[in-house]
């Protein structure tokens, strides 16, 4: 829903990490979009580093998007899965999504309750500091209804849109497949 209601769609780019359970991924792939993965850093959390070298050396900045220079395809988002109670970068990864044009959709799922202690985020929850979080409910998280989730933003208007989305399946065409979401 996070990733349909921010516009990314066919040929779009979706930065996520190696280490994610294959939900995260699907998600993307659900919306005809391409994951791009990237290594993780000593806190099993997506790697800053490689995202930023990617970025600043294969894609470019035009009209208020990123492009990537070999394909022509726009980078949109990028999703950093927060595991083990560990988190990503935030700091670092929201310079990167300001100065790039990318949507942040963190995964807090595997770090619930968990909040940043040593940045401008201090006291805040993993989930919420992007442009929206998200927590899986899945019969094996740490919060289980058996299965669903939740989505966290500052941006009521979103979620509301997304809420929307929810009370109402759609049909997504990709090439001669029909899915229904």
């Amino acid at each position: 829903m996070c990733l349909r209601h921010f516009g990314i769609g066919a040929g779009d780019i979706v930065l996520v990490p190696t280490l994610t359970f294959i939900a995260t991924v699907n998600a993307v792939m659900y919306q005809s979009a391409e994951p791009v993965f990237f290594d993780c850093d000593e806190h099993m959390c997506l790697n800053l580093d490689q995202v930023e070298a990617y970025l600043s050396h294969e894609c470019r900045v035009e009209g208020g998007r990123t492009v990537e220079k070999s394909s022509g395809r726009t980078v949109k988002a990028v999703i950093p899965v927060h595991v083990f109670g560990d988190h990503c970068d935030m700091v670092h990864l929201m310079r990167l999504a300001e100065e790039y044009h990318l949507f942040v959709i963190e995964d807090a799922t595997e770090s619930l309750g968990g909040t940043f202690s040593r940045s401008p985020y201090t006291g805040r929850h993993t989930g919420t500091v992007g442009h929206a979080g998200v927590f899986s409910f899945n019969g094996n998280k740490i919060i289980t209804t058996g299965g669903g989730g939740m989505i966290v933003s500052a941006d009521e208007a979103a979620i509301a849109h997304m809420r929307d989305y929810q009370k109402h399946p759609f049909i997504r065409y990709s090439g001669f497949k029909k899915s229904i979401l």
